[in-house]
């Protein structure tokens, strides 16, 4: 028995009622792979009667390694489309647990959505409206999804050892969204480089025989103030992105920075105040500046290499597919 009969690449197709036809004539064209017992394709036509509909939907969707987006206005303009299967689908994409690949049906403005930086199907984002011959234009989408599937078969299909699927169920979604993942993994970050500065600072200070609040005092209520703040500023910039449903500001760098140092200086100042500590002057803001320049650069470095690599991250936790891969011939 070959891999791809045991181990069957689940496919959830999300798409606009409105285009049904369209999600039929795709599914036609899938069925090469689906006969050879390589995928198995879900959509919401697959409901059971008296199967509880949205808890369905939420299921598979969560349980699939490829998620395909008919994309279309009808696609676009459905709230039910995008606030609920394109967000969990993009986060599960973040995550490395499923790939996401946008199909443009018809014209419609998808740049500058969530998906708007995922390569589509097919090649170039030409809609399959616009092609002269559909099926060639579907066929190019289905070699595409084929070049995803070989990446996720087992490498070797002789093995007569009971190798575990590559994909177990996962019916419990991730503990904790990867935003909120992100805001954690900044702390940790952050408080790096502020521990060492407190550290060097208490040594400066004790050299020195300084007493005074100044250079004892100030410095750790700056840096944990400002840390309280930066964190706090990252919070309301993933809620704001949850809201609008797309990221904002943090491809600017200068953005990031000042939205770090504003929150910074206002965690900075109410820890201050809270903890009767009147020391609001020019020389500590330009040192709180330095610190959190410092963090920010810090963070932003890693964040680059984390962005860099997330790309590749579903492959890396995946086998690679050298030798068995299946193929549709063009006829």
């Amino acid at each position: 028995m070959s891999p791809s009969s045991r181990y069957r690449v689940k496919l959830f197709i999300a798409y606009s009622h409105q285009d049904e036809n369209w999600k039929n004539e795709l599914t036609k064209h899938l069925a090469a792979l689906e006969r050879q017992g390589i995928i198995a394709p879900w959509h919401d036509q697959c409901i059971s009667p008296g199967d509880e509909r949205q808890e369905a939907i939420d299921h598979n969707l969560r349980t699939a390694q490829i998620i395909l987006l008919l994309i279309s206005p009808d696609f676009i303009a459905s709230d039910r489309l995008w606030q609920r299967e394109l967000q969990q689908a993009m986060v599960q994409h973040r995550a490395g647990l499923a790939r996401v690949i946008p199909i443009i049906l018809r014209p419609t403005l998808w740049s500058d959505t969530p998906f708007g930086n995922l390569a589509p199907l097919p090649q170039n984002g030409k809609p399959i409206l616009s092609w002269d011959n559909r099926d060639e234009a579907f066929l190019q989408v289905v070699e595409g999804i084929q070049q995803n599937i070989n990446r996720l078969l087992l490498p070797s299909t002789q093995s007569t050892s009971r190798t575990p699927p590559p994909f177990p169920p996962r019916d419990v979604p991730p503990k904790l969204d990867p935003s909120m993942r992100s805001v954690w993994k900044t702390s940790s970050q952050i408080a790096l480089p502020c521990l060492a500065i407190i550290v060097l600072w208490t040594i400066v200070g004790w050299l020195s025989q300084a007493q005074d609040a100044d250079i004892s005092g100030w410095m750790p209520i700056l840096l944990l103030g400002g840390t309280i703040g930066g964190l706090g500023s990252r919070l309301l910039i993933v809620w704001a992105e949850r809201q609008l449903g797309r990221t904002i500001l943090w491809d600017a760098v200068i953005l990031r920075c000042m939205i770090w140092a504003m929150g910074g200086l206002l965690g900075w100042g109410l820890l201050g105040k809270l903890m009767g500590y009147p020391f609001f002057r020019a020389g500590h803001g330009i040192s709180l500046g330095i610190v959190v320049g410092v963090s920010i650069g810090i963070w932003l470095i890693l964040q680059k290499g984390n962005n860099s690599n997330g790309r590749n991250t579903y492959r890396h936790n995946l086998p690679n597919s050298t030798n068995n891969t299946t193929k549709i011939n063009r006829r």
